[in-house]
């Protein structure tokens, strides 16, 4: 569809998966950081009571408007399992989420995962075309904003392809194809933060950079419904591109965060 390809060899990944994480640098700490602060995630602690271990390890850090972070570690080191905790996906056993000042309780998760918005590596599309996995969330009352398919046309746009794409099946999508549709989908909600777990993982060189310029577009273009700027957390095990993409990177290692205040 997208001219988006699955490129990514096994070779590929065992050489992302020695990352060195040393070449990223070091981040500023928690309290070091600029005022208008978003969100804040403290202590958020999980754990697996079936296998007896803990998955994330009172893990705490503060997202401010305009931020782009980079989240770095291992294979299994618990970067999705915090960007979900974030998100409010998975259930924690300690910890609280703030956004925007106010703590996220359980009756504020479903207007939070409009502004918060967390976009897996192998995202779920609903069956049909790719219009109606566009116009669903909109449907589905997710945004109190109503759908713009002139937006979804910008986006297409922007990659080169022309609106009548969104009659394509999504069942004949690839994966990468797939991850591209879902990063448009989030982002005409008009969420305040992204939270974009190895988004790249499925594409092709070429196709990286387009959703990097797309992401970076995103950015710095204003929300509509917010004074403040956007900001994205991106997990990566590619070096290269958390330094093109971030500006503070943060390292987990067996579900912590390094010197635990979001180094």
């Amino acid at each position: 569809m997208m001219g988006i390809t699955a490129q990514r060899s096994k070779g590929s990944r065992r050489h992302e998966d020695r990352l060195d994480l040393n070449e990223l640098g070091d981040a500023p700490e928690v309290d070091s950081l600029p005022d208008s602060q978003l969100l804040c995630a403290r202590n958020l602690t999980r754990r697996d009571h079936g296998r007896g271990h803990v998955i994330l390890h009172s893990v705490s850090l503060t997202v401010t408007a305009g931020e782009r972070i980079g989240l770095v570690g291992p294979s299994g080191s618990g970067k999705s399992s915090l960007l979900r905790a974030i998100a409010r996906l998975d259930r924690c056993d300690a910890g609280t989420v703030t956004f925007e000042g106010k703590e996220v309780e359980r009756d504020a998760i479903p207007p939070f995962r409009r502004r918060v918005i967390y976009l897996p590596q192998r995202p779920a599309l609903w069956a049909g075309t790719l219009r109606m996995n566009f116009q669903m969330p909109f449907r589905l009352a997710v945004s109190d904003q109503p759908y713009q398919e002139s937006t979804v046309i910008a986006l297409l746009d922007d990659l080169g392809k022309p609106a009548s794409l969104l009659d394509q099946p999504v069942d004949s999508l690839s994966g990468g194809e797939q991850q591209i549709a879902a990063l448009i989908r989030a982002m005409i909600l008009d969420p305040l933060i992204l939270l974009l777990d190895e988004p790249s993982a499925s594409l092709d060189p070429e196709s990286t950079v387009q959703l990097e310029q797309m992401v970076s577009r995103w950015h710095q273009s204003p929300s509509p419904r917010s004074d403040h700027s956007r900001a994205f957390i991106w997990t990566s095990h590619n070096a290269d591109q958390i330094g093109r993409m971030t500006t503070r990177v943060l390292r987990i290692e067996k579900g912590a965060l390094e010197g635990g205040r979001g180094r």
